[in-house]
């Protein structure tokens, strides 16, 4: 297997609500604060990206990609950032339990 080299480039996948993207950014910001050419790749459906993320220059907007590139992608990146938050598919049980 092929070393691959390491961008400086931070990983999000996933754009659902539930991913907590807001979040993510601001993981995403601390983690420039000490590497400031960090650039964030977000993988997933553009229309779920609240409009504030997708301006930013320091994003670049993947979209839905074959599994293969989101995998190439994780393996050049220097982080991948997850910021699932159970709160939201917790609330989202319920009120479907409530139907």
């Amino acid at each position: 297997m092929r070393p691959h080299r390491t961008a400086t480039v931070a990983v999000v996948i996933g754009t659902y609500p539930y991913k907590a993207l807001d979040e993510s950014c601001r993981v995403f910001d601390e983690l420039k604060k000490t590497e400031s050419s960090l650039t964030l790749h977000l993988f997933g459906d553009d229309s779920f990206v609240p409009p504030a993320i997708r301006a930013r220059i320091d994003v670049v907007m993947k979209g839905n990609r074959p599994r293969s590139e989101v995998i190439a992608g994780l393996r050049r990146a220097k982080y991948y950032i997850s910021t699932t938050s159970s709160r939201i598919r917790t609330t989202r049980r319920v009120r479907e339990s409530l139907r």
